[in-house]
């Protein structure tokens, strides 16, 4: 594990706490407001003036592209019920959840096991009480990583706890090779492979175009909000009996993917790739509740 610290200015000021594990490069920014965000997580190189990148670079009022990468980019979604979630007409999403969007960063550290390196990071909300520990575990030798989050309730009062994500990464569209000038539209660059399955129809593989999907670009100016998901869930205890929880998120002008599975089965498997703000995101997660 490699790790460098750096700073920011524009498209917003924060500071970088960047790894390098096993060919995955990490970027975490903490802004000015002691938020923790998590800005690239890919085996492409971080290039910061592709948040929230705009093709004509022409934004209507200044400060608004700063203000969208603030809505964005938490690094775990929790929901707790009876809190307002602002920004967006959220429909099946669960982002800018609350407490998750206020949550204020406390620390990261890194450990090592007899799997390979591993991040432990935490964050903490005063109003509600909630402490959120990530952990991603690495392997020795591959590009993979393992990743939960655990919500502890340390307010005096009781929380109702809704969601949780597992992983939770926005911006999944950002990257293209160096050498092409134009930001090629996600219509263009962007596919997922969905396994499909069933009883005596077993895997059965398809390749899709987001816009294949109902996720075609059709707003071009700043804002690009939908209730639109793309969907793959589960209920009950047969964790596979319409899909198998894996997929594949491909970005053909980067040469980038991103690989994806629920390996313990959990009853809510969930993945989405609504448009919030100008960047698309991918989210898996549920919960496990424990007392």
């Amino acid at each position: 594990m490699q790790k460098w610290t750096s700073r920011i200015e524009t498209p917003i000021k924060a500071e970088l706490i960047c790894y390098d594990v096993n060919g995955i490069h990490i970027v975490f920014g903490v802004t000015e407001e002691n938020q923790l965000k998590l800005f690239h997580f890919s085996h492409a190189p971080f290039d910061a003036q592709n948040l929230c990148r705009k093709p004509d670079g022409v934004w209507m009022m200044e400060g608004m592209r700063e203000a969208q990468i603030k809505e964005s980019f938490q690094l775990v979604q929790v929901n707790f019920s009876g809190y307002n979630r602002p920004y967006e007409k959220h429909g099946n999403k669960y982002i800018v959840t609350a407490p998750g969007f206020m949550l204020k960063f406390d620390s990261i550290s890194e450990e090592r096991n007899e799997n390979g390196d591993l991040l432990r990071i935490v964050q903490s909300d005063d109003v509600t009480g909630a402490k959120v520990e990530s952990v991603m575990q690495f392997f020795d030798g591959i590009p993979v990583a393992r990743m939960y989050n655990t919500v502890t309730n340390e307010g005096k009062e009781d929380q109702t706890l809704e969601y949780i994500s597992s992983f939770s990464y926005w911006g999944i569209e950002k990257e293209q090779k160096e050498g092409i000038p134009e930001l090629v539209s996600s219509d263009d660059k962007m596919s997922m492979v969905v396994v499909h399955n069933g009883w005596q129809k077993e895997l059965t593989v398809k390749k899709y175009r987001f816009a294949d999907l109902g996720m075609a670009q059709t707003q071009p100016h700043n804002y690009q909000r939908t209730s639109k998901t793309i969907e793959i869930t589960n209920t009950g205890n047969w964790s596979a009996k319409e899909y198998v929880p894996m997929g594949y998120i491909g970005n053909s002008v980067a040469d980038a993917s991103l690989f994806f599975e629920r390996p313990d089965g959990n009853p809510v498997a969930l993945v989405e790739k609504p448009e919030a703000g100008r960047q698309l995101y991918n989210r898996a997660g549920g919960c496990r509740c424990r007392s």
